[in-house]
């Protein structure tokens, strides 16, 4: 009877301190699904031709170069599994902004992702995932929310990416010294900066 007794108040107990996803997101990159592995997130050069080496780069662009975002991911559950994603926007703390979606979006955010193969001749069969990013309006950080079509709340992964504007340009040229006596020994660096793209 203790046993059951003891058993009963920890599954109680269990169930009320267990963190519910749907509840509060955590803007960090983790993935939430254990059948989920090889989650990439880089600025895609070409549409046409995709460098393996590119897969490295940090998840981090401009909005003045027409560079977008490639997300690839593998689903070890070896079935077809219908997957959508949001984008969140952080403050420079990573914390959730208080902008709403069409603020910082030029669509509807809430993508399906929709282009996968199956893979071929594998130990273990999986289906690969690709997806990219659309556009947004304003530089700063993001958080991609990639979840179960089916359920909202079961979130399956998070990524983190940054996207920047250059409204200041820095110009510099090195040549010989002004002074006479070092002209043959020292360099001078003259730098120019054009901030007419902010107050």
């Amino acid at each position: 009877m203790r046993v059951l007794a003891r058993l009963s108040a920890l599954l109680f107990f269990g169930i009320l301190t267990a963190p519910s996803i749907g509840q509060q997101l955590q803007t960090i990159d983790h993935i939430y699904d254990p059948k989920v592995e090889t989650v990439l997130l880089f600025p895609q050069v070409s549409a046409n031709q995709i460098d393996p080496s590119l897969t490295l780069n940090p998840p981090v662009i401009s909005l003045d170069e027409q560079v977008a975002l490639q997300l690839e991911f593998d689903d070890l559950t070896a079935n077809y599994r219908s997957f959508r994603a949001r984008l969140v926007h952080c403050n420079a703390d990573w914390q959730r902004s208080i902008l709403n979606d069409i603020e910082f979006t030029y669509e509807y955010n809430d993508n399906p992702i929709t282009e996968y193969q199956n893979s071929i001749n594998t130990k273990i069969p999986y289906y690969h995932y690709r997806f990219t990013l659309p556009r947004v309006k304003l530089p700063g950080n993001y958080l991609l929310v990639v979840y179960d079509e089916r359920n909202r709340n079961n979130i399956i992964f998070t990524r983190r990416f940054s996207t920047y504007q250059n409204r200041i340009t820095v110009a510099a040229e090195a040549r010989f010294s002004s002074d006479p006596s070092r002209q043959f020994s020292d360099q001078q660096i003259d730098l120019s900066i054009n901030y007419r793209g902010i107050r």
